[in-house]
């Protein structure tokens, strides 16, 4: 559980997901689906109809997301 001290966009305690695709054999990520909650209830919600898988940038939250997915 994470607590949201500060506003970032929405209210606090409200939040985002983020659904990536990981190509751990070609170090590539792609952004498919990101869902805004408001408490519990969804408010907003986009699919991306085809991921369009790109290099992974070194050092940025994508190369630590990839590093989770592929090291287990």
């Amino acid at each position: 559980m994470i607590n949201d001290l500060t506003k970032d966009g929405l209210s606090v305690g409200d939040h985002t997901k983020i659904l990536f695709h990981v190509n751990c054999g070609s170090d590539t990520i792609g952004f498919k689906t990101e869902v805004k909650y408001k408490g519990d209830k969804v408010i907003d919600s986009y699919t991306q109809p085809y991921v369009t898988m790109e290099a992974i940038i070194p050092d940025s939250i994508g190369a630590e997301y990839a590093v989770a997915v592929c090291n287990n």
